[in-house]
């Protein structure tokens, strides 16, 4: 009972003993003289387009049309500092904690010439004062090389049989329209240093043009894929890179489906409007073929029988030019008989009919003529 007696007498004066004993332990710990070790990342920055560096960065202005070598970009340089750890943090990770180095150009003539120089961080352009002044004596004086290289720009266009396909099927009568392929851009540009196109033209890259990355798809495809690739990686590592980065292909899937062939009948020629003209010869139609674009559940079974029974030709008289007295062309147009409107609806999208020389039955014409007179004519309208 005594010690907690004692522990609580005049418990306020306590309390502000501790406090005054905690504040002066922080400041002296503050007034530490310690080493830091701080991360610099590497920018590089086009001259003209560089701005003010950030926190913990080294910015390397770079002549136009040049790129960095040394420092590696995708590594930090470690520079120690000797100060208070007050002063230390103060300006730790703050705008004031970077640097700048500014490269010229050099050149024989008109060609660019590589550049290589070693540069000491105590010449460096630090953005404070205060920042340099800690900057230990021995990193300050251990030169950093400094190298850029000249790049160059090739224009490339990308080409169908330049390209690795590796797109997944449902079945063999599926396949790949590579005549159809699109690239959007075609044109891309290989940006990098002279070496790096040297090893590239130096290798075995097959065909011209093959600069892209494997076009996969993630699943089997029955219409056009659609993706967007970038520079293959193995381009990459040689040190090129490609403007843009990505490029949009388009891949087109055929189907190779099973014709089936058949003549439709006079019969199955509809004429409507409202002039009084009727089919050359009676209506007669070409034999045709007729199969899907794709494989896909219609609810109804496309066959021989079942396109002589559903399939009609319909041409409008009143398409006939009103100065027409003779003879006149009328385009054929295709419809569906005894089907839903929905399954009418995928047939025209997904039929494919054609003469049997390959003529895309959506182009055919029908020659009409006036009815002639007499009973000859009676007979040769159908409904």
């Amino acid at each position: 009972m005594r010690v907690l007696g004692t522990l609580l007498h005049d418990p306020w004066r306590k309390l502000l003993a501790l406090a005054l004993a905690w504040g002066l332990w922080s400041w002296v710990y503050q007034q530490i003289t310690v080493d830091e070790t701080i991360s610099f990342a590497v920018q590089a920055a086009p001259a003209g387009e560089a701005g003010s560096p950030l926190p913990n960065q080294l910015q390397v202005v770079i002549p136009r049309d040049y790129e960095l070598v040394q420092p590696d970009l995708r590594s930090a340089l470690d520079l120690r500092f000797r100060g208070t750890r007050a002063r230390i943090q103060a300006w730790r990770g703050t705008a004031d904690c970077s640097a700048k180095v500014v490269l010229e150009a050099e050149s024989a003539g008109d060609r660019p010439l590589p550049i290589r120089v070693q540069i000491a961080p105590r010449d460096w352009h630090w953005s404070s004062p205060e920042v340099l002044a800690a900057l230990d004596d021995e990193d300050a004086r251990r030169p950093v090389v400094f190298e850029a290289v000249p790049i160059i720009r090739r224009q490339m266009r990308l080409q169908p049989d330049g390209v690795d396909l590796q797109i997944a099927l449902p079945s063999e009568r599926y396949f790949v329209d590579r005549d159809g392929l699109q690239f959007r851009p075609g044109v891309v540009v290989l940006v990098g240093p002279e070496s790096a196109f040297e090893s590239l033209d130096a290798q075995d890259a097959g065909p011209p043009g093959r600069i892209l990355e494997r076009i996969l798809s993630p699943e089997p495809v029955t219409t056009t894929f659609v993706g967007r690739f970038g520079l293959d990686e193995e381009i990459m590592r040689l040190g090129l890179r490609m403007e843009p980065e990505t490029v949009e292909v388009v891949v087109p899937i055929g189907y190779r489906g099973i014709w089936h062939r058949w003549t439709p009948g006079p019969e199955r020629l509809v004429v409507i409007g409202g002039r009084d003209w009727v089919p050359v010869g009676g209506g007669l139609l070409p034999p045709l073929r007729a199969r899907l674009r794709r494989e896909v559940p219609l609810g109804v079974t496309i066959d021989r029988a079942w396109l002589e029974e559903h399939v009609l030709f319909l041409v409008n008289t009143n398409e006939i030019p009103e100065n027409a007295t003779a003879e006149a062309e009328l385009p054929v147009e295709i419809l569906f008989q005894g089907v839903d409107p929905g399954t009418r609806r995928r047939l025209r999208e997904l039929l494919e009919v054609q003469t049997q020389t390959g003529e895309e039955a959506g182009t055919l014409t029908i020659p009409m003529q006036p009815r002639p007179p007499g009973p000859e004519g009676d007979g040769s309208e159908n409904s």
